[in-house]
């Protein structure tokens, strides 16, 4: 099983860089819970077009935490 959590940022966003820099915290979900987190870095621009499926279906069955 894992958990997809979309990261969404104020400003335009370099993927793998933030993907780079949440590597040590998923590592450690990992580790203690045994689920494997899966983060998907957006900005608030890329997170509004909802022409991409996947923003669409985050914004209508996503869970802000």
């Amino acid at each position: 099983m894992f958990i997809d959590v979309a990261l969404v940022l104020k400003a335009d966003v370099g993927k793998f860089l933030e993907i780079e820099r949440m590597n040590n915290v998923i590592y450690q979900i990992v580790l203690e819970y045994g689920e494997l987190v899966v983060f998907y870095p957006l900005s608030k621009d890329e997170f509004s077009d909802l022409q991409w499926p996947l923003h669409y279906h985050i914004q209508m069955d996503g869970i802000k935490v």
